[in-house]
């Protein structure tokens, strides 16, 4: 567009503002050029979702023999009194079943996550990307064009998040300024690891604007804002409990474990698909003897050196079947789960001082031994091909987890730590 108007830019009325747009000399004409402006969402839709992940050191998704393919379900609403509401609904996967982000009018961000039917509240700076968020699009820049297909060109727009650690960018078309592809990077770091990188695109597919019903967004109470009650019955046992870790880190407070069986549905598919060895620098797994009382309370998720839990579980030994599961109540809280296994968190709050042991209201665990610890690496050269078999097998490893099928892998996992020759299947300790 070319115009004459003197010294003075020309004015644009938009939205009802007049606005002066910069311009360029040329000769003696004005050119201005006006910006592309990031697209305007419906106040209420909902939106299918594929999601392509690429992270070297924290991949989900990337073995599919081991990962299902994720689809998911992205609901947004913008309601009139100035909250933001989005929740994304996944078909499968090891992520959260449900994410739901609130962004009242003071923004003060609220997350809650959903494993299968198990709320707990999340700090947003880790989250691990598994959320969508799209509250930054109105403050997005504008970043330039690129290609998206044989001669079709896109607008791309770019946000940094100031209250997380989180890069956005947005793929929008030219020709309908429709939503084509969101870009989300993470880049953090848990306690006592190295910082990782991890990069999603979600692709959008039939987006539909429509009134969504209100319940969609209704967060349970149960875990996310008031404790989960602990097992009616239980008592003082003695068992045994597997974690991988860093092999300088040799304690259980505030970590995870899981039994035999839980920690072979935990450690196959990380073994074909480096994710959380990785992303937590895990290069030894250690066999502890514990006493516990399994008046079990919600599983907590811990990562990091000291561990960081989410959920609001601070005394009680926490309890899951691998994975979660929308069949089994509270996840397998209060289950016998003697065919999948059991995950369990070892709050530092519930941790019995020298010389207690467990009680109720006293404490619910204590560490007896610490076994033996293993590299991983002398585990993985065992363990690997057996878990792959198992899986192929199967068909992948199914989420949640319905049935065993690790029939192959468990056995190698214990002859692993039963014995030091390496000739009989053992790992020497380390």
């Amino acid at each position: 567009v070319t115009s004459s108007l003197g010294a003075l830019g020309p004015l644009c009325r938009l939205e009802g503002q007049f606005v002066s747009l910069p311009v360029e000399r040329k000769q003696r004409d004005f050119y201005f050029t006006i910006m592309p402006q990031p697209p305007r969402l419906p106040p209420s839709f909902s939106v299918t979702l594929s999601q392509t992940y690429s992270a070297p050191s924290f991949q989900l998704g990337q073995f599919s023999a081991a990962w299902p393919n994720q689809t998911s379900t992205f609901f947004f609403e913008n309601t009139t009194d100035g909250t933001l509401r989005q929740r994304v609904n996944r078909s499968a996967g090891f992520a959260s079943t449900a994410w739901t982000l609130y962004t009242p009018a003071n923004d003060s961000l609220r997350v809650y996550a959903q494993f299968a039917n198990d709320c707990r509240p999340l700090p947003l700076n880790f989250t691990f990307n598994q959320g969508l968020d799209l509250s930054w699009l109105p403050w997005s820049t504008f970043a330039g064009e690129i290609w998206v297909g044989l001669f079709k060109k896109a607008n791309k727009f770019e946000y940094s998040d100031h209250r997380a650690p989180f890069n956005y960018s947005v793929i929008v078309s030219q020709d309908k300024n429709e939503l084509l592809f969101v870009d989300t990077i993470w880049t953090g770091s848990l306690p006592g690891t190295g910082n990782t990188t991890q990069s999603i695109r979600y692709k959008f597919e039939n987006l539909m604007e429509r009134l969504l019903p209100p319940t969609l967004f209704t967060i349970p109470i149960e875990g996310c804002f008031e404790k989960v009650p602990t097992c009616q019955d239980g008592k003082v046992t003695g068992m045994d409990v597997y974690l991988a870790h860093p092999h300088q880190y040799r304690y259980l407070d505030d970590e995870d474990t899981g039994d035999a069986r839980g920690d072979v549905v935990f450690l196959c598919p990380d073994l074909l698909n480096p994710g959380s060895s990785a992303f937590n620098l895990y290069d030894a797994v250690s066999q502890w003897r514990v006493e516990v009382d399994s008046h079990w309370g919600q599983y907590q998720q811990c990562n990091g050196y000291p561990g960081l839990c989410f959920g609001l579980e601070d005394f009680a030994v926490g309890r899951q079947v691998p994975y979660g599961s929308i069949t089994v109540p509270r996840s397998g809280q209060c289950t016998p789960n003697s065919e999948s296994g059991s995950w369990l968190s070892h709050t530092a709050g519930g941790k019995c001082a020298q010389g207690n042991r467990p009680a109720p209201g006293v404490c619910s665990w204590r560490p007896i031994e610490r076994v033996k610890t293993i590299s991983l690496a002398c585990l993985a050269s065992k363990m690997t091909g057996a878990c792959r078999s198992d899986i192929m097998a199967a068909g992948g490893v199914p989420f949640p987890l319905t049935h065993w099928i690790f029939n192959t892998s468990l056995p190698v996992f214990l002859k692993a730590f039963a014995s030091e020759k390496v000739a009989l299947g053992g790992c020497p300790a380390i």
